[in-house]
């Protein structure tokens, strides 16, 4: 099961979600209801950050980890802004319950803050950036001249090859929605959308009672 931990992150002094398939999020104005969706979004979309930065790539000899944490950090960057002034957080994503990424406010020397990542376990982090991830992206170089030949089928086996990795190193084989509506009339305005989303819900869960 996958989870969000956070602490101490903008309006959010404490809080813990499972992330399932389904996850509606109901609290009081400004308690962090967006805050927990966009870290939501953001943890889950780091997989297709991932894929994007290996095969976007012209650089054999690409330090993956420098590259990744600096994706990561202008993405966080964009989302929620300046850490400049934020009080010291923590924050982790479980993407199963050994595996996880962690983000904490550090300082450098000057007393400037900056976000520290963390990716534990230290398996997963030498393979996703020293072992696995460099071989295939050497793998992928090997055959760069056919990068616009989709036709190749080397080239499309390579880039499967990376997109399945990244899968199974994210813990998450599916397309997941994350749906975050803005405004207090979301019911009435999306009202097709819950309908057909809780009827898909109410539909798996009476066959799971039944067997």
């Amino acid at each position: 099961m996958q989870r969000l931990m956070v602490q101490r992150f903008m309006a959010i002094e404490s809080a813990e979600v499972e992330v399932t398939n389904m996850l509606i999020l109901i609290g009081e104005q400004a308690s962090g209801k967006s805050t927990l969706a966009k870290l939501i979004y953001f943890f889950k979309s780091l997989r297709e950050e991932y894929v994007t930065l290996l095969v976007d790539s012209d650089n054999s000899d690409l330090d993956i980890q420098k590259a990744f944490w600096a994706v990561i950090g202008r993405k966080f960057y964009r989302i929620f802004g300046s850490i400049q002034k934020l009080a010291k957080f923590d924050i982790r994503f479980y993407f199963s319950e050994q595996k996880y990424i962690q983000l904490q406010q550090g300082e450098f020397d000057d007393g400037r803050k900056k976000l520290v990542i963390r990716l534990e376990p230290n398996d997963w982090f030498q393979n996703l950036l020293y072992r696995e991830g460099p071989r295939l992206l050497q793998a992928l170089q090997s055959v760069q001249t056919r990068r616009y030949d989709f036709e190749n089928v080397t080239y499309r086996r390579v880039l499967r090859d990376i997109t399945s990795f990244a899968y199974q190193s994210f813990d998450d084989s599916a397309q997941t929605l994350v749906f975050h509506p803005a405004g207090r009339n979301a019911t009435v305005a999306f009202n097709d959308f819950f309908e057909q989303a809780f009827s898909q819900f109410l539909a798996v869960s009476g066959e799971k009672s039944r067997g």
